[in-house]
């Protein structure tokens, strides 16, 4: 099968990509699919083509022009972030784990649980932005949980006291940013 750039694709649980390109890998030297989420944040992904091909389904062209696109979530007033348009987007590279791909011999509830993909996505990260983002993303999701909330702290060195979840959710995102203001800057010197 034929993979071009622009055709769409879904994945096990509906959710549409669309392929920017096909690309060699350096660590593997094997070719990669690079797809864009066409949900959330359109972030960018590269899947070994191997896989792809096993987690995907191509969208024909007649259920493109009927697929309605995602609304948006409503943001908050104190969200200050802004919106671009999936092709405006700036590429970012996320690379996922053996678990956010598909594992061969699993139970297919536990490898089409976006809670834990969003999990494993965190730990993977090394980008405080990114990592931002996904918590952000889960808890827009109601995908966030106790003990979701206290792997991700331990993963970067904080605590986060007990309370009730959406303030646990707020402390865990005001760590964050402040990470990600100064641990990104610091590196830049």
């Amino acid at each position: 099968m034929k993979i071009t750039p622009f055709d769409r694709y879904r994945d096990k649980n509906g959710k549409t990509y669309q392929v920017l390109t096909t690309a060699i890998s350096l660590a593997t030297e094997k070719e990669e699919v690079v797809v864009q989420q066409l949900y959330g944040h359109y972030i960018n992904i590269s899947i070994p083509e191997d896989k792809f091909l096993r987690i995907f389904t191509k969208i024909d062209d007649r259920e493109n022009e009927k697929t309605p696109e995602p609304a948006a979530k409503q943001e908050s007033q104190d969200d200050a972030t802004v919106k671009v348009k999936p092709e405006a987007a700036l590429p970012v590279t996320v690379r996922p784990s053996p678990a956010t791909v598909e594992a061969p011999e699993k139970n297919d509830d536990d490898e089409q649980d976006p809670a834990v993909r969003d999990m494993l996505a965190f730990l993977d990260s090394e980008d405080f932005d990114e990592k931002y983002m996904i918590v952000e993303h889960m808890a827009q999701n109601d995908e966030l949980n106790d003990t979701y909330i206290d792997n991700m702290a331990a993963s970067i060195d904080i605590v986060i006291d007990d309370g009730p979840l959406d303030g646990r959710t707020r402390e865990l995102l005001k760590c964050l940013g402040t990470r990600k203001r100064f641990e990104n800057t610091r590196l830049r010197g």
